[in-house]
């Protein structure tokens, strides 16, 4: 999803008509192989939700933030 975001904007800052659309194409591709694969997790039931509340997660991103960001 974050390469389909990186070709989306890039497209955007071009100014060759070609490239732009290449780019604007590739983006779309990725988001449907996203699409295709979340399908295909939901479908064989792979999809994993943690059951932590919105405090807990916050809480566990900022114990790891601390630790890898020296």
């Amino acid at each position: 999803m974050s390469m389909a975001l990186d070709n989306f904007t890039s497209a955007l800052r071009m100014k060759a008509e070609n490239v732009k659309n290449i780019h604007f194409q590739m983006a779309l591709q990725q988001i449907r192989l996203q699409d295709k694969y979340s399908h295909i997790i939901k479908e064989q039931g792979w999809e994993h939700v943690p059951d932590a509340s919105r405090e807990e997660q916050i809480e566990a991103m900022k114990a790891f933030k601390k630790k890898y960001s020296k």
